[in-house]
């Protein structure tokens, strides 16, 4: 672990993971009217801790996908009846 730059690369790594959240907020907000649209959600994750002797350090956290909400009963009744 090497000190100020691997503290400086998690503060950036975590700050483009809360961009692309900021970004999915964005879309849903873009898209409020618009018809059929389903709402997402960012799934933020831990990135691999480093382990250095007996101590673990964190390295912060991804964007590991977006996750569309949809109510699954209304899509199946949708479904069924077109």
């Amino acid at each position: 672990m090497g000190g100020l730059s691997a503290s400086l690369n998690i503060s950036l790594q975590s700050l483009l993971a809360q961009q692309s959240a900021i970004e999915v907020t964005t879309n849903n907000i873009a898209n409020v009217d618009t018809v059929g649209y389903s709402r997402q959600v960012p799934n933020l994750e831990e990135t691999t801790p480093v382990q250095i002797g007996s101590n673990t350090f964190g390295t912060g956290v991804d964007l590991a996908s977006v996750i569309s909400l949809r109510d699954s009963v209304l899509h199946l009744r949708f479904n069924q009846e077109t």
